[in-house]
């Protein structure tokens, strides 16, 4: 990835909605919102997707958690242990590292995405923190 920077985002998401959603439309969100967040951070010529992840906990005690490695391949979401089966909003974790995709795009992506896709189901998405660490100098494939 010689040439290309890379700052890595970490947020906290808050998805809601005015009536609970049952466990499985809450995956297919966060199926539909991983592959458009891999789309839209691979858009530009010099950009290469390391890895998307998400995840957040759910009462009283399990998890879900996605991930998207390539556009190349599907995301993939889990839920495991005890869940509720519906529920009106979720907070989630979410780490992104894109080579090439500076963190104030990724940001805004992310807000964009997101928005879009709650809105199409009646819903809203906050962001409540993010941090970055910007132009970390590795190469994973030495």
């Amino acid at each position: 990835m010689e040439g290309l920077g890379l700052e890595p985002y970490a947020g906290s998401l808050r998805w809601y909605f005015h009536q609970e959603q049952p466990l499985e439309d809450w995956q297919a969100l966060l199926l539909q919102f991983l592959e458009q967040l891999g789309l839209a951070c691979t858009a530009g010529d010099k950009r290469v997707l390391g890895h998307i992840k998400c995840l957040a906990r759910l009462s009283p005690g399990g998890y879900i958690r996605g991930s998207k490695i390539s556009v190349a391949y599907p995301a993939d979401v889990e839920v495991k242990g005890n869940t509720a089966t519906s529920f009106a909003e979720m907070q989630l974790t979410l780490n992104i590292l894109v080579y090439g995709l500076p963190h104030h795009e990724t940001q805004l992506i992310v807000q964009t995405v997101g928005s879009a896709i709650a809105a199409s189901q009646q819903g809203k998405i906050e962001i409540l923190t993010t941090t970055s660490h910007h132009e970390h100098q590795h190469d994973h494939h030495e």
